[in-house]
């Protein structure tokens, strides 16, 4: 490991500084990274004749040392901070951080950073290499808490004999352990031997516990907690529906506490890149799950300005069932703001370097600096406005280098010849500032101004605080800035005064940038203070009261001892195909399903099912007889929906030993209600030929009435999504309630597609788009309603003009055709 670092480094090292390929140039650091206390040296042989001159420059691109290349260079007294050293145009990056031994933290632990170390590090350029000591170094160095890796269920357990081997997911957990960190670890992705009927969780649930009883022992001492599934609200990660990952999360959390009752149990991490997540965690909640985890999990990746509004729409879902709000963690955090990578690969095609270099890494796109500034200062603000809600702990994505849709999008924070970026040293340089205080709330200041005041249990306070930007602030989850937009911001100076009022102080105080450097102030009773774009922290004053107080991160409650946890309900249709996403399914009635119940206790235990009045339900006997680690299966018909709506419940409880059972509770659309309470209105695209189309491939009507699209030459931009404009007829019926309609489509490369959407699009040209189900190669019936999809479609969105019907699909050739299309509206 060591000797790959070095090899990486010297290499990319020399080669900024424009000496003669036989030199080495290294500071012995993984990713050039120095603590405070130590030398910053550099070791160069070779250097040439005459040996150029060289600079070292801040992040604020101000020369701060300067001298000519020699066989060791010395750079005495830099403060902490990001730092970049070279001659003439190439620069090679360092940075000095506080270090971690002489670091102290709250027993909370906000800080942490999602490694991904199990799976990112098992690339590094060198071919056969890994980064496995290296990642665990890099963790300790930033200065966290907590580092959250992932398990692959399927690489641990393979076969159908149970057996299973941790790999490196045991070995990254000692190695974080090793260095004084707390370890999350989630698991997801089951044996494809286990999901004979379902589509992503195993059929049987037992499979889930025995798994989860498995891992706790075999990975329980190094962990401090575990996540169950990861973005199941998505169908890149999760097929099946939120009743059936709250059975296995069930399942799952009883057979971790089995064999370690003192690890902490989260839930998967909900993403907000498909609709409403809160409502995911509202049915998850309506399934019983309150007592199956001790904090939950979200994904954050939207602008600061959209925070608020989610924790309170969370706090909302838990008030709703008459439930203290848990623990929430961020186990993932970031934006896409900055763009796709501006600069090239630092590995290129027919260069020649010292090591075998992997070929992916000859794709991997880089950020700029200005683009690196720009999630520097978004990661520290994120993390401040993130407690300052009660948040509890928060894992930006992602410490290691990795690169997603077709290498554009660049995360990590390192680059891809692992050395250290500006998000690396402002992170680690806030986990230094902030992480042995607590948010204590948010000051009085000008509206253009943030400021946010954290406090010890010894009243000493810090303040930090920003001008407020648009860029970063209140940007839309899926925007990405230009080049020219974002060098525009990187170039800006714009700074606002505001007068902060310090009662009874008379000390000197302490300013620290955003990177670590520090500006020594007089004290006095009122101080005037010049906010930028750029976090400062203001520390040493005392007696300062937030105008908005933090709220306390909420304890885990005790559990219900009057609920039965261990019988756990699981509902499968007879007919996957009734599903039509993770949060809902379409019932044509009757509907025939399997209700199996398990018993996970450690005795036989006897007891009585019941059902919800809004529906009718043949099959169910009048007891259930369940032996321990046993699981009885009851064929049962739903013939009737007594509701007064389109949608529904199908809600599942009972009593066993005179003890309720958690719920099971399934979410259905009866499309029968449909017509009773809206007017459907057909529309007759004319055997196709009333769809424009709107496609980056080529696009050609079929004699069918259907489409078949060719993506040749459009790399990862493949999308088709003909329109129909409406007319008069079909659009003058008031607000729309609901569309129907059904599809089929075959992809001849791949059966995956990123996006399916329809889109609504009113007199003025705004867009909504309303995720649908993936289609298939069978028909199948599709039933949008725009009051559900997305949040807050109001108004003239729901008066549209025209309609678009497609998808973003995977491979090069798509063929598909949709019929019997139905807009229902409002009476």
């Amino acid at each position: 490991m060591n000797r790959t670092w070095k090899k990486i480094a010297a290499l990319a090292a020399a080669a900024a500084l424009g000496v003669p390929a036989s030199a080495e140039l290294t500071t012995g650091r993984i990713g050039n990274i120095f603590t405070t206390g130590d030398e910053v040296r550099f070791h160069c042989t070779d250097a040439g004749t005459p040996a150029p001159e060289f600079e070292v420059r801040n992040w604020r691109q101000e020369t701060v040392r300067s001298g000519t290349l020699s066989a060791e260079i010395r750079l005495h007294g830099l403060p902490p901070g990001y730092y970049t050293i070279g001659a003439g145009t190439e620069w090679t990056p360092f940075a000095v951080v506080a270090d971690p031994a002489e670091l102290r933290r709250t027993s909370e632990g906000f800080y942490g950073i999602d490694s991904a170390l199990s799976w990112i590090g098992c690339g590094a350029p060198e071919a056969g290499e890994n980064m496995f000591a290296g990642g665990a170094d890099l963790a300790r160095l930033l200065g966290v808490s907590i580092v959250r890796d992932r398990l692959g269920w399927n690489d641990t357990q393979p076969g159908p004999d149970g057996k299973t081997d941790w790999k490196q997911f045991l070995a990254c957990a000692r190695l974080l352990r090793e260095r004084g960190l707390e370890v999350l670890t989630v698991f997801h992705d089951a044996p494809s031997a286990m999901r004979r009927r379902n589509r992503t969780l195993p059929d049987d649930l037992r499979e889930v516990y025995a798994y989860a009883r498995s891992l706790a022992a075999g990975l329980g001492p190094e962990l401090n907690a575990l996540e169950f599934w990861n973005e199941q609200n998505a169908d890149w990660f999760c097929h099946d529906p939120v009743w059936e990952l709250a059975a296995a999360h069930k399942a799952a959390a009883l057979g971790i506490r089995s064999v370690r009752p003192q690890l902490a149990v989260i839930t998967g991490g909900l993403t907000e890149w498909f609709p409403k997540p809160v409502r995911y965690f509202e049915r998850f909640l309506a399934n019983g799950t309150y007592a199956y985890f001790d904090a939950a999990a979200f994904h954050l990746y939207g602008p600061l300005s959209s925070y608020p509004e989610f924790v309170s729409g969370l706090n909302a879902a838990y008030a709703a069932r008459k439930l203290a709000p848990k623990p929430l963690w961020i186990t993932e955090s970031g934006t896409h703001c900055e763009g796709y990578g501006q600069v090239d690969p630092v590995f290129q095609r027919g260069k020649a370097y010292p090591f075998e270099v992997n070929e992916a890494f000859f794709d991997r796109r880089e950020h700029s600096f200005a683009q690196n500034r720009l999630l520097a200062e978004f990661t520290v603000k994120s993390a401040v406005v993130m407690q300052s809600l009660g948040i509890a702990r928060n894992f930006p994505f992602v410490l290691l280098p990795y690169n997603e849709r077709g290498n554009r999008k660049v995360w990590g924070m390192m680059t891809w010849d692992y050395r250290v970026t500006p998000q690396f040293a402002a992170y680690a340089n806030l986990c230094a500032q902030l992480g042995n205080l607590r948010c204590l709330g948010r000051l009085e200041t000008p509206p253009e101004v943030a400021a946010y005041l954290y406090g010890d249990d010894a009243g000493s306070q810090t303040v930090v605080y920003w001008l407020r930007s648009g860029t970063v602030d209140e940007h839309a989850l899926w925007h990405q800035y230009t080049v020219e937009e974002l060098e525009a911001y990187d170039r800006s100076a714009a700074t606002a005064e505001f007068t902060l009022t310090l009662p009874g102080q008379a000390k000197e105080l302490r300013q620290t940038d955003l990177m670590g450097a520090v500006t020594r102030l007089p004290g006095g009773t009122e101080l005037r203070l010049a906010a930028e774009r750029f976090p400062r922290y203001l520390s040493g004053v005392r007696g300062l009261r937030p105008a908005i107080p933090a709220p306390a991160v909420p304890r885990n409650a005790a559990p219900d001892a009057a609920s039965d946890t261990s019988i756990v309900l699981q509902l499968t249709p007879d007919d996957n195909r009734r599903i039509t996403d993770q949060q809902s399914m379409t019932l044509e009635l009757p509907a025939a399903f399997r209700l199996s119940v398990y018993n996970f206790g450690e005795r036989e235990q006897t007891g009585t099912l019941s059902v919800n009045e809004e529906i009718t339900v043949s099959g169910l006997p009048g007891t259930v007889t369940v032996p321990p680690g046993g699981r009885v299966q009851l064929e049962i018909l739903v013939t009737a929906f007594h509701g007064s709506a389109a949608h529904g419940e199908l809600r599942f409880g009972g009593s066993f030993g005179g003890r309720p059972i958690p719920p099971l509770t399934a979410f259905a659309l009866f499309p029968a209600r449909l017509a009773e309470l809206f007017r459907p209105v057909p529309v007759d695209p004319g055997n196709g030929s009333r769809w424009v189309p709107e496609s980056s491939g080529t696009f050609t009507r079929k004699e069918d009435g259907g489409f078949r699209v060719d993506f040749t030459g459009c790399g990862d931009d493949k999308w088709v999504y003909p329109m129909l404009p409406l007319t008069g007829e079909e659009r003058a019926n008031g607000e729309l309630a609901a569309i129907a309609f059904s599809v089929r489509a075959e992809q001849r490369e791949g059966s995956g597609y990123n996006n399916a959407f329809a889109v609504l699009q009113d007199s003025g040209g705004t867009k909504s788009f309303l995720p649908i189900p993936n289609p298939t190669a069978e028909w199948r019936r599709i039933y949008v309603l725009p009051a559900d999809l997305p949040d807050a479609l109001r108004g003239d969105a729901l008066r549209p003009e025209r309609l678009s019907i497609g998808f973003n699909p995977g491979s090069r050739f798509l063929d598909y055709q949709i019929r019997d299309l139905v807009l229902y509206y409002r009476k």
